[in-house]
């Protein structure tokens, strides 16, 4: 058995901020295929390449060596940006010849099998390598939580309107967006739900909403017309305008998580709100999906999507027969969580009447997708493929 050089974590170069990084450290082949002549010791002559994504780095060739050992120029460092692009690690031995190279076998690892913030060693079998192996080493660093950078937002306009407008009924419309006092262009949509004093609504989520006698008496409001940046107790679907220091002086729309008072989201023996992260899905389309009815007169799958994290479970609205399904009206979904959750579960199923089937799944690790930015995902489930966006906020570290 070779003697192997011990993984060195502090030789990989520092995490780029917001990024999951992959370190890799190739260690031996065994058993490799003679690709060369065989005579006076003529045997392949490896050397590995390894790929994540569009980025390729290689060792140094070991010429004549079947069971060939690196010690130098054998560590490697990947930076995950494009969670689907940059999904699998590929792992090629080669034979190095003077005009074309040959291969000598292959290995794929799934980046999202790699438990994430140790080191894991492997010692493979090689496809197409008639028996041949590879040992090597694997790291994956998440993106680290931080704080987000600071920098100057510029309003680009306000809406107001009159308590009679949206009180005691609720208000879902346009309003007209204000620049320095005078109307422009844009249009604001807001979606506002008023929750009379002692009246109990069905809610939707855990979270409180100020009474409308509760806003009525705040003493800041002071009988004014109340702006939109003042009702931070309603619930609104909506986006904010912003100019970014990425939109190049253009304005850009930036997905808002809804509202709710903040001293009164915190339900009893629960954990604090300060403790928690803020995660975000929006479920676009599934593609392909099989067909579970019988398929006559256009009798195919109702499919609907079940979002899991952090014990709860949300669905989007079911599509009928519809093996292909986009979903626009009630497809984003927050949820709270904590330090110990990382696993979130989408369910793609078929409504039936008697019991629902499932059509596919898949499942993502929080702990190594990229944080604090909106993310597209195209995850095959076993059966077609779900497109869905995610934005992951994580707790602000110190």
């Amino acid at each position: 058995e070779a003697e192997l050089a011990p993984v060195d974590p502090s030789a990989a170069p520092a995490t780029v901020e917001h990024t999951t990084v992959l370190y890799l450290q190739v260690a031996a082949a065994y058993n490799l295929i003679n690709r060369d002549t065989g005579v006076l010791g003529d045997v392949s002559d490896p050397y590995v390449v390894a790929q994540v994504g569009s980025m390729t780095q290689q060792t140094p060739v070991i010429n004549n060596e079947l069971n060939p050992v690196w010690q130098e120029n054998n560590q490697f460092s990947f930076n995950i940006v494009d969670h689907s692009a940059d999904r699998y690690l590929e792992l090629k031995v080669m034979n190095s010849n003077v005009m074309k190279d040959d291969s000598l076998g292959s290995i794929r690892v799934d980046t999202r099998s790699i438990d994430p913030g140790q080191w894991h060693h492997y010692r493979l079998k090689l496809e197409e390598g008639q028996g041949g192996e590879l040992e090597f080493d694997v790291f994956l660093k998440p993106a680290a939580p931080c704080k987000p950078q600071q920098r100057a937002d510029e309003l680009l306009g306000q809406a107001e309107a009159e308590m009679s407008k949206f009180y005691p009924h609720g208000f879902e419309g346009a309003l007209p967006l204000l620049r320095d006092g005078s109307p422009s262009k844009a249009l604001l949509h807001v979606f506002i739900e008023v929750e009379p004093q002692g009246v109990k609504l069905a809610r939707r989520g855990s979270g409180h909403r100020r009474t409308g006698s509760e806003m009525s008496h705040s003493p800041r409001m002071g009988g004014h017309r109340r702006t939109t940046s003042e009702m931070s107790f309603v619930s609104m679907r909506s986006g904010s305008l912003l100019y970014g220091p990425t939109g190049a002086g253009k304005p850009q729309a930036v997905p808002e998580i809804a509202a709710t008072a903040a001293s009164d989201r915190q339900p009893p023996g629960e954990v604090k709100e300060a403790d928690k992260s803020v995660l975000q899905i929006r479920v676009n389309q599934a593609i392909d999906l099989p067909n579970r009815d019988t398929g006559f007169f256009g009798d195919v799958s109702d499919p609907y999507v079940i979002v899991r994290a952090a014990g709860v479970e949300q669905k989007t609205p079911v599509i009928m027969n519809n093996l292909n399904p986009v979903w626009e009206e009630g497809n984003l979904f927050t949820f709270d969580i904590s330090a110990d959750d990382h696993i979130v579960e989408l369910k793609v199923m078929d409504s039936n009447t008697f019991k629902d089937s499932l059509l596919g799944s898949c499942e993502l690790d929080l702990r190594s997708i990229q944080h604090g930015m909106w993310t597209s995902f195209r995850e095959k489930t076993g059966g077609g493929e779900l497109v869905f966006d995610l934005f992951f906020k994580p707790t602000e570290c110190a």
